[in-house]
């Protein structure tokens, strides 16, 4: 399916969610709304919930429509190209769903990890970027914000909390930054503007990431057992990588750094050490640079 022959027929994107019927990670619904605007259409709408269109609304370039309403949905679905995430289907010149991009012998992490090539090789586009938002003029009231959570199934991205605590105690004491971490439960509301709020992000392989690329912020990630490709895209991003990959991990990813990852154990293990392998100093050099390109 090329663009330039939906692009003719229609001026406008739709985009459908329903996470009742089918849910993405927060974070790759992000991705897709940083990639459509290489589809070139005249202008893009977001039908999503309360929190998907938190997030949404973020982007300048976004047009955000609530789940519920209804009328305005049917309107657009006549005169817009429609972008599914929803539903099951057969693409054609008027739709394309995505569930058709995904491989049953991928699990939803894999699959995940190659959403933005193979939606771009779906639409023939062989060169794209990631847009963010250019418009919102940020106040900053922190110079450093820790986005270090992740689910208790993946808590094998999370940086030791000793280190951690190590790398603040040094840019609060040696750099004489204002730091805040990432509450536990944390209101997405909240999490969204205490990023936006942040002059730096250092945050794990997490939403943190995608919110901090939505504003372009200077965002350090550091990245263990997970990596998307398409993260280099993103200008203002530093990625981290350990020394070395745990004894587990080094065999599957045979320490390729920048290649999609999905960093899994098998069942009932818990050995992956890769996050203690990347240094303190590391981070905290980097930090010193942005500081010194005076953001």
């Amino acid at each position: 399916m090329g663009k330039e022959k939906i692009q003719n027929k229609y001026q406008n994107l739709l985009i459908l969610t329903n996470r009742d019927k089918f849910r993405l990670p927060f974070g790759d619904y992000l991705r897709i709304l940083a990639f459509v605007p290489n589809l070139k259409f005249k202008n893009f709408f977001f039908v999503g919930d309360k929190d998907l269109l938190l997030l949404s609304k973020e982007h300048d370039f976004i047009n955000s429509v609530r789940i519920k309403d209804n009328k305005l949905i049917s309107h657009l679905k006549k005169n817009s190209f429609i972008f599914d995430i929803e539903n099951n289907g057969k693409n054609s010149d008027k739709i394309f769903y995505l569930k058709t991009l995904l491989n049953p012998k991928k699990n939803d992490k894999q699959n995940m990890a190659d959403l933005i090539k193979n939606i771009a090789k779906n639409f023939k586009i062989k060169k794209y970027k990631l847009f963010h938002n250019k418009k919102i003029n940020f106040k900053t009231n922190n110079d450093v914000y820790f986005s270090w959570q992740a689910p208790n199934a993946w808590k094998i991205k999370e940086y030791p909390i000793k280190k951690m605590k190590l790398l603040n105690h040094k840019i609060k004491n040696e750099l004489g930054l204002l730091t805040k971490f990432q509450k536990k439960n944390e209101l997405l509301s909240t999490y969204i503007k205490n990023i936006k709020n942040s002059k730096i992000i250092i945050s794990i392989v997490n939403l943190g990431c995608h919110i901090s690329n939505v504003f372009d912020k200077n965002l350090i990630m550091l990245s263990g057992p997970n990596y998307h490709e398409d993260s280099i895209l993103h200008r203002s991003q530093i990625t981290i990588f350990p020394k070395q990959f745990c004894e587990y991990h080094k065999k599957v990813f045979k320490n390729k750094k920048f290649k999609n990852r999905v960093g899994t154990l098998p069942k009932g293990t818990n050995k992956c050490y890769c996050m203690k392998n990347i240094e303190v100093n590391e981070i905290y050099n980097k930090i010193k640079e942005l500081i010194n390109e005076k953001i």
